[in-house]
């Protein structure tokens, strides 16, 4: 069975929103044309906070926008298209091309403010900035700046630090230091007004308009067919970009075209990856090849298991070999846990028993770290405790330390898949 990257059928935009985009693109190529209001944007348009950009995207060119907040929804579009048509740019841009040069409109519908101290991506409240959602109006120095919500997902913005780092570029900030923890710092020190905001958006597509949400187009319907299509081309995608060694495709940023991952840019190896979601990876496979059937699913499956396996180290127990995944200096039960699933998932489904002596030595190795009241202790190395050392006859403070409510739960989780299919194993 073939791998397919079939894209979901797509939410089109009203007739009216269809003739407002051709009218904006008329208009941009210098024909006289009337421009068709359409009514879902009319309706929201406030002009106490309505900024409206119109936004020119093309192959092999920077995106070119411009925004203008005027009294009418009308004027603040005319605008905005008068302001791209003079943009030096606009001279490599082809508007009459409607397959290669698409437009988006965007106009915010609400604004509220908030404290750039307590702007958060973790916790529920007013001040939780919501990547593609909420966009930021930032005053400062008689200037305002507008990070729109579909910013988020032109410029792969998904965090707080993200966002205020991106900030720090507009502002200037930037140029003072390339530290991304003091660029943050510095933005929310500045003497700043800031509001969250919200907006509609619409983008078209060769001939036709769609609505956006999250910067993305809207799936007609949530149907079984459509969930099946995304599990399939999401589960080819982990197969088809497994890497030579086993790993998967840890992080991908389309924008940058950057496998460095965001959360950790300044690591040795900016490739940062991680044993327990590569073994999450590997059973997210297995469960495509259960689901439909393709062997290439369950080949990458068998490589990357082939890499968890070069991550394992040796240890006694009671006379017993153990193993023990060790990734990033550190040994976690998790790991061990998902990993173990992982091979067990394999055997369930294929009855090959290659993985047999890693199995039992997991297996062996979880048992040794659940303490005599049945906790289970977190870490067997971890680099700040003992450096680095076996942590055996753990103390209570560094139970303390090592606790994780997950690791325990996915050690369980494999000694479970054990315990079923072990007999079966050859």
């Amino acid at each position: 069975m073939a791998l397919t990257h079939a894209a979901f059928t797509t939410e089109k935009a009203g007739e009216d929103e269809k003739a407002f985009i051709a009218d904006i693109r008329r208009i941009l190529c210098g024909e006289p044309s009337e421009m068709t209001l359409p009514e879902r944007f009319a309706l929201l348009f406030d002009p106490a906070c309505s900024q409206c950009y119109v936004t020119l995207f093309q192959r092999g060119q920077k995106p070119l926008r411009w925004g203008a907040r005027r009294a009418t929804l009308f004027e603040s579009i005319s605008r905005a298209v008068e302001g791209l048509r003079n943009c030096s740019g606009f001279g490599a841009i082809d508007p009459a091309d409607a397959s290669g040069c698409r437009i988006m409109v965007e106009m915010v519908t609400e604004s509220h403010a908030c404290d750039l101290q307590k702007i958060t991506g973790t916790s529920l409240s007013i001040h939780r900035f919501e990547p593609g959602v909420t966009g930021l109006r930032f005053e400062s120095e008689g200037r305002r700046h507008y990070f729109m919500p579909t910013d988020a997902m032109t410029h792969s913005i998904m965090s707080v630090r993200q966002l205020l780092n991106f900030l720090s570029k507009r502002l200037g900030v930037s140029e003072r230091t390339h530290k991304i923890s003091e660029r943050v710092e510095m933005v929310r020190s500045m003497d700043a007004r800031c509001s969250f905001i919200k907006s509609i958006a619409i983008v078209s597509y060769e001939e036709e308009v769609l609505p956006l949400y999250r910067g993305i187009p809207v799936p007609v319907t949530l149907s079984v067919q459509n969930i099946e299509m995304s599990l399939r081309n999401s589960v080819a995608w982990l197969a088809e970009n497994l890497k030579t060694d086993g790993r998967v495709l840890y992080f991908y940023d389309p924008i940058s075209d950057s496998e460095v991952d965001f959360q950790h840019p300044n690591m040795t190896d900016p490739t940062y990856y991680n044993i327990l979601r590569h073994c999450g990876g590997t059973i997210t496979l297995l469960m495509g090849y259960e689901r439909f059937g393709d062997d290439r699913m369950l080949k990458a499956a068998r490589r990357s298991l082939d890499y968890f396996v070069t991550t394992l180290k040796t240890h006694h127990v009671e006379g017993t070999d153990a193993c023990y995944p060790f990734y990033n200096g550190k040994s976690k039960l998790g790991g061990a846990g998902i990993g173990l699933s992982a091979i067990m998932h394999y055997k369930r489904l294929t009855g090959d028993g290659r993985y047999r002596k890693y199995a039992e030595g997991l297996v062996h190795h979880i048992l040794s770290r659940i303490e005599p009241d049945g906790e289970m202790v977190g870490y067997f190395l971890h680099p700040a405790f003992r450096n680095g050392a076996p942590l055996t006859n753990v103390t209570d403070d560094e139970k303390r330390g090592l606790f994780s409510f997950y690791y325990p739960g996915e050690a369980l989780l494999g000694l479970a898949l054990y315990y079923q299919y072990a007999g079966t194993m050859a």
